[in-house]
């Protein structure tokens, strides 16, 4: 079906997907002198680096390539923390699609073409793309945070080029196990490479060994806002031996707010739509 390319970039979108006051802040922290930190004070850096606001809204240009495919959309996001996120497609001001993404369901809804809806729980995503994807990886993104970073873990730290590299293996191991692919007892690699200034995440790459897949997470191009810094430029990309897929999000403006709605409403004309694997 035609309009299965918009399901699939909702899924993506799942995977992966200012403040008047603002000013550009300087993050890759050339000049500052790396100090020797355990993973624990690199952790508490990050946690109060990360954006305490409870509603943003955002807008920008979205690059997405998938299965051949290259779309050059316009998104509008709204999140609500820990709870929803609220993605609206268009082109060339032509509504295209728009989803609603919760810890247990995805929604999208398309408005371009033969229109229609699709409706499923994030498991049964999971089981169609062969992944074990979660909802706090997509708001991670949208937010500038470390994806599917675990707070709560033990982690290995070093210096990596003026940054530091915290990560679930030292970096001699992770390359030794990349080589042979061993999965028995390390199924996942991460790594997260922070920068030293504001303790913000630059880019996460995580290996699934045992799916021989690889996701990879960058950020650029910071603002300081009051209520947090946040990238202005997020990028994600997903190989694996069968696929690969890269989203690219170059934001025009992020705003923390009071409140938030995020508007899904089905229309009556508007047909089922079901997945060719399903």
């Amino acid at each position: 079906m035609k309009n299965s390319r918009y399901i699939y970039f909702g899924v993506i979108i799942t995977l992966i997907l200012s403040m008047p006051s603002c000013k550009s802040r300087k993050t890759d922290g050339d000049d500052i002198k790396l100090k020797n930190y355990s993973d624990q004070e690199l952790i508490a850096f990050m946690t109060q680096s990360n954006p305490t606001c409870s509603f943003v809204k955002s807008k920008g240009n979205v690059e997405v390539s998938f299965r051949g495919e290259d779309f050059s959309l316009r998104g509008n996001f709204r999140i609500q923390k820990d709870s929803l996120t609220w993605v609206s497609l268009s082109k060339s001001t032509i509504p295209v699609a728009t989803s609603l993404i919760s810890k247990d369901s995805l929604k999208v809804l398309i408005k371009a073409g033969n229109k229609g809806y699709y409706l499923n729980t994030i498991d049964k995503i999971n089981e169609l793309i062969n992944s074990d994807i979660d909802y706090e990886l997509l708001e991670d993104f949208f937010l500038g945070k470390a994806v599917a970073f675990d707070y709560e873990n033990d982690y290995k730290v070093q210096k990596d080029d003026n940054l530091y590299l915290i990560s679930s293996e030292k970096s001699k191991k992770i390359e030794k196990l990349l080589r042979k692919g061993k999965i028995k007892d390390e199924p996942i690699l991460y790594r997260c490479w922070i920068e030293p200034l504001h303790f913000k995440c630059k880019k996460v790459i995580i290996n699934l060994l045992d799916q021989d897949a690889e996701l990879t997470v960058t950020y650029d191009n910071w603002e300081d806002t009051e209520q947090g810094i946040f990238p202005m430029y997020a990028a994600l990309s997903l190989v694996t031996p069968l696929d690969s897929a890269a989203l690219e999000v170059n934001y025009s403006k992020i705003d923390c707010v009071d409140k938030l709605s995020f508007p899904f409403r089905i229309p009556d004309s508007y047909e089922p739509i079901q997945l060719n694997n399903e």
